[in-house]
C-alpha cells in the first residue's frame, strides 16, 4: 500500500467511521426518545414514527402496537454514510398539534427535547 492509500485508510478508520457511528447512535437515541415521549391515546401516533436515510418516509399505518424501536431504527440507519441525511418523520396530520402540547400526557416540544437529549446521551456536540 502506498502512502496515499495508507493515509486514506487511516482517515477512514480514525475520522470517517467514528463520525458515522456517532451520527447513527445519535439518530437511534433521538428516534427512540421521540417515539417514547409521544403521547398515547390509541397508540397510532407513536406507531407512526419512521426513520430513514436520504429520503423522508411519509408512510402511515393504522397499526397501534409499538414496534421494536431499536430494531426498526437500527435497520434503517445501517446504510448511513457521511454525505447522507437521516430523517425522523411522522406523517399523521395531528402530530404537530401533539408536539405543540395538545395532549396533557406530553409536554410541548417533545420532539425537540428528544433530539437535544439524544445529543447529550450520545456525546454529540
Amino acid at each position: 500500500m502506498n502512502f496515499r492509500e495508507q493515509l486514506t485508510a487511516a482517515y477512514q478508520k480514525k475520522v470517517v467511521k467514528p463520525h458515522e457511528n456517532l451520527v447513527r447512535k445519535t439518530a437511534l437515541i433521538a428516534y427512540t426518545n421521540i417515539a417514547l415521549a409521544t403521547p398515547v391515546k390509541s397508540g397510532r401516533a407513536r406507531a407512526n414514527w419512521n426513520i430513514s436515510v436520504d429520503t423522508v418516509d411519509a408512510s402511515t399505518t393504522d397499526n397501534t402496537s409499538q414496534p421494536n424501536f431499536a430494531a426498526k431504527a437500527g435497520a434503517a440507519v445501517a446504510n448511513f454514510v457521511i454525505g447522507k441525511t437521516i430523517y425522523i418523520s411522522n406523517n399523521l396530520p395531528y402530530i404537530k398539534r401533539l408536539n405543540n402540547g395538545y395532549s396533557k400526557q406530553a409536554p410541548a416540544s417533545f420532539v425537540e427535547t428528544g433530539v437535544a437529549l439524544a445529543k447529550r446521551q450520545a456525546g454529540a456536540k
